[in-house]
């Protein structure tokens, strides 16, 4: 919450106004625990993010997480694929409704 309260602040002072959003993820750390980086992209504009958000109210999902893998795509209650795999890219993305 700290570093989306900094970006809105240097975003407003830079004179910008609109929705943004910041990318973040978790990494495993040299010693194996999960590490949380909390800024590694601001996309000042309308983000996918913001386009799930609405997707998880619309289906009354709390949480909706995104996987991204290789192989094939996951199946079963409260997954929604989003990628297949192509010919020369095994690359799958799908959100899965928590």
């Amino acid at each position: 919450m700290e570093a989306a309260r900094t970006v809105a602040d240097e975003l407003h002072a830079r004179g910008y106004r609109g929705p943004f959003g910041i990318d973040a993820y978790q990494y495993r750390d040299k010693s194996g625990r999960v590490a949380l980086n909390p800024l590694s992209e601001i996309n000042a504009r309308m983000t996918f993010g913001h386009v799930a958000r609405r997707l998880a109210e619309a289906l009354n999902r709390p949480r909706l997480v995104l996987r991204v893998g290789s192989g094939s795509t996951a199946a079963g209650p409260g997954i929604l694929p989003l990628l297949d795999p192509g010919h020369d890219d095994r690359t799958v993305a799908w959100v899965e409704a928590g």
